[in-house]
Formats: C-alpha cells, sequence, structure tokens
C-alpha cells in the first residue's frame, strides 16, 4: 500500500504547553493505557498538538483513502520521509489527530506519540506496509467509530478565521490544544461537544504554561545560540508585543516614517537575526536619486530589499512595484514592504504579472490572539525571514513555488487550467466549466 504520502511541510518552532495528563477517551470514558505502566505524556512535559493529513499523493488507488489511514492507526506506525522538513519537531506524548483529504475530507482518529521520527527497528519495518524506512510510532491510537466531517466542526475553530474552508497546505500542520480538544470532543455529537470544549478551555487556562526545556546533561554542552529556533522565537514574539502596546496606545497614531523606522522595523529587523553591521545597507542608492530603505545581507550577499512606510500607511499596488523595481534593478532575490505592522513579501521574478500580483505572503504582525496562536500562525513565515533561513531552498523558495502553483491550479483563466480542463473534455471525464475544475482542484490541494 502507497502509505508514504501525506506529510508535505510545515516550518516553524511550536511552543509546547502543559496540559492534564490523560488518556485518549473511548465512548466519553476513559480507556485503559495500551503503553504498560503509561498514565501520563512525557513525565510530566508539555506537549504540542498536531493535524497529520491523509491525501491521495502516493496512496493505493483501490482503497479509500479512509481505510488506508485507519490501517496506519491500528499498526500504530505512520511513516514519515528523510526530507520532511521540520520532522524533528514532533517528539514522545504529542497529540496527533489524522484527517483524510478529498473526497472524504474527515477526522478518522487520534493518538499520542511514542517517540519522535527514528528508523524502524526490524519487527516496525515488518509490520509497516509502506516504503518509508522511518517515521514515528503511536503509543495510543484510536480509530473512531463514525468518522467526523470537516463541515460538521471546523466552523467553530479558531483556524477557520484565517482558513475558512480548511485548505490544508501541509501535511503536518500544527493545531493549538483548544481546536485540538474541540474536534476530539465532537466526535461524540453536539450535546457532549460545547460542554468538553468549554472543561478543555478552563484547563488550558489553568494549566498552560511557557516550557522551560531542560538542560542538557552534559556539563560541557556548548552555551545556547541567540539564533536557535527557541531564542529566536522569544526576540520575534518580544517585538510583537511591543507592535500591539504601540498600536493600543495614542503614540502609534503619530509615527512617522522615520519614526516608524527607528521605533518599529529596525528592532524587528534585529530581532529576526539582522543584527551585526554587515547584515543592512541603510538607504542604498538605486537609480536617479532613489533609495532602498533597507537591503538585507547574508553572507555578504544581497538578500532582499525593505521598503518601509509609516505605521498604518497603505500597502499596495504603488508599493508593490516599487518594491518589485527596487529589488529588480539591485539583482535581489526578494522583496519586502512593511509598516511594521504588515508584512508583505514579493517575489521580483515572477514575469507577466504585475508587480501587486507577485505577492508571496501577506501577514500582520500583531494580528494574534496570545503566544500559541502567534507560533502557529504567524511565526513559520516570519521564520523564513530570518537572517538564519531566507537563503534555505526549503524556506522562502519552496514557499513561493506552493503559492505560484496553487494560482495556476486555481485559477480559472490559467492556460495550465485550460489545458487540462479540455483533455479531461476530451475524455469525456467531466463536463464541468472551468470555474468548477478550479474549485474542484483547490478541495483536492488541499
Amino acid at each position: 500500500m502507497g502509505a508514504n504520502a501525506r506529510f508535505l511541510f510545515f516550518t516553524g518552532h511550536i511552543q509546547r504547553r502543559e496540559v492534564v495528563p490523560t488518556r485518549l477517551q473511548e465512548n466519553g470514558r476513559e480507556a485503559p493505557s495500551q503503553r504498560s505502566g503509561a498514565t501520563t505524556f512525557r513525565g510530566g512535559e508539555s506537549v504540542a498538538n498536531y493535524l497529520f493529513n491523509f491525501t491521495r499523493k502516493n496512496a493505493a488507488r483501490d482503497r479509500p483513502l479512509r481505510e488506508q489511514a485507519a490501517q496506519l492507526l491500528r499498526l500504530r506506525l505512520w511513516g514519515i520521509g528523510d526530507r520532511t522538513p521540520n520532522r524533528d519537531l514532533l517528539r514522545d506524548g504529542d497529540r496527533v489527530l489524522v484527517f483524510v483529504g478529498a473526497p472524504e475530507k474527515e477526522f478518522i482518529g487520534h493518538a499520542v506519540l511514542s517517540a519522535g521520527v527514528h528508523e524502524w527497528s526490524r519487527d516496525e519495518a515488518a509490520r509497516y506496509p509502506g516504503s518509508w524506512t522511518g517515521g514515528v510510532a503511536f503509543r495510543e491510537a484510536e480509530t473512531w467509530q463514525h468518522p467526523l466531517g470537516i463541515e460538521a466542526v471546523w466552523s467553530m475553530t479558531t483556524a477557520a478565521a484565517t482558513n475558512p474552508k480548511a485548505m490544508f497546505m501541509a501535511g503536518i500542520q500544527a493545531m493549538i490544544s483548544e481546536d485540538f480538544d474541540l474536534i476530539v470532543a465532537s466526535r461524540h455529537g453536539s450535546g457532549e461537544r460545547k460542554k468538553r470544549a468549554t472543561v478543555s478551555k478552563e484547563r488550558q487556562k489553568s494549566t498552560s504554561r511557557p516550557l522551560v526545556k531542560p538542560q542538557l546533561s552534559n556539563s560541557t554542552a556548548a552555551p545556547k545560540s541567540p539564533f536557535e529556533p527557541s531564542a529566536l522565537l522569544d526576540r520575534v514574539y518580544a517585538e510583537a508585543e511591543r507592535l500591539k502596546a504601540v498600536v493600543a496606545g495614542a503614540s502609534g497614531q503619530k509615527l512617522s516614517e522615520a519614526g516608524t523606522r527607528a521605533h518599529l522595523i529596525n528592532r524587528q529587523l534585529e530581532a529576526l537575526g539582522y543584527a551585526d553591521f554587515d547584515d543592512i545597507e541603510f538607504d542604498a542608492p538605486v537609480e536617479s536619486g532613489d533609495f532602498a530603505d533597507y537591503v538585507l545581507r547574508c553572507g555578504g550577499r544581497p538578500v532582499a530589499v525593505v521598503e518601509a512606510k509609516r505605521l498604518g500607511a497603505p500597502l499596495g499596488a504603488k508599493e508593490a512595484a516599487q518594491v518589485v523595481k527596487y529589488a529588480s534593478v539591485l539583482g535581489v532575490r526578494w522583496g519586502i514592504v512593511t509598516d511594521g505592522r504588515k508584512i508583505r513579501l514579493y517575489d521580483p521574478r515572477v514575469p507577466h504579472v504585475t508587480p501587486e500580483n507577485r505577492l508571496v505572503f501577506d501577514l500582520d504582525f500583531a494580528g494574534y490572539a496570545d503566544r500559541e496562536d502567534f507560533e502557529v500562525r504567524l511565526y513559520p513565515e516570519l521564520e523564513l525571514l530570518s537572517r538564519d533561513r531566507i537563503t534555505d531552498t526549503a524556506g522562502l523558495e519552496r514557499r513561493a513555488a506552493r503559492q505560484a502553483l496553487w494560482g495556476i491550479l486555481t485559477s480559472a483563466d490559467s492556460d495550465t487550467l485550460g489545458a487540462l480542463h479540455e483533455e479531461l473534455r476530451s475524455k469525456r471525464l467531466v463536463q464541468f466549466s472551468r470555474e468548477v475544475l478550479a474549485e474542484i482542484l483547490g478541495e483536492m490541494l488541499g
């Protein structure tokens, strides 16, 4: 069986939060632990929550996705490729929701990891039905008797505010604990859903706090680098909190462009790792008297042009054209426009489209509810802009490629989609319009 595919990309560091130790639930009652002597997760340490997205890619064509994913839950094994980004984030005790994509589009079970990613043991390799040579094992796993369709619960999640159509761009998708608990509780029906979600929310309030990672037992271990993921996360989050305070206060309404640069953007760039003298060129000359506000450098090489605007200024077509022009003239890979709050990343190399349509992503640096929300929704893309990641081909380049493919395959005006539509019509496989075909492809990509 082709049980290898589902694991695409999740980039970013996830803060682990304290949860009340629990076991898997069956029919609303606590089930005995299926791991001898184990009733708590990671000896009191915190856990992270993930959605494992099982799709048609490389799956067996002659069996329903639900059946194949359920088999992996029963075996308590889930294969992960060697090149899957951030696979090492998964750890013992982390909680997993299993989702199968189109056409089923439903949650079918949940599990608890017994360890992080590892090479299969001889016994695991003999039992695992796919071709991956490693992955994760489940300490506990439950296949739900009645799968939960995503339309029955997704609108109630926090994630629906930014992803209303539940288009999962990742095979390993981080989740906040409240959404995880809501979905697990919802499999029992609407009557119990509200009660369980409320209890879960109160539990999170009383028990959640940032995890302090244990120190290595080796006393000669090297000191923590200021550019390790956790240090980067702490710095960037501190600047996000500072920005929210500025926006909430009266001072945020009075900042000029120079003030925005001095009080916000300069500090944010430093938090992202551009802290040395050679990391930033300020007011770099472009042509005919123009100057780029910042040129970010990595290893002495220019990697991004940043155009700054005053806090609250509009960031539209004019600003996109400006940064794309500067990046193209200077031969710099990326263009960024920011007012200290909104951050827009452009790919200047995209041909035959207006600068505004070269957008890779657009985020609100202050648009989050709490730290966990920040880490799940904003930090993964902010991390891609950091000095240590901006030249990583598995980072921004891959993110830009995904955005481009999404646009090509889901636009009714796309030549590629038109050719696909014509081929399907010639084979009399479908009679849908190009617009409907674009919607179907969007669902499949999700």
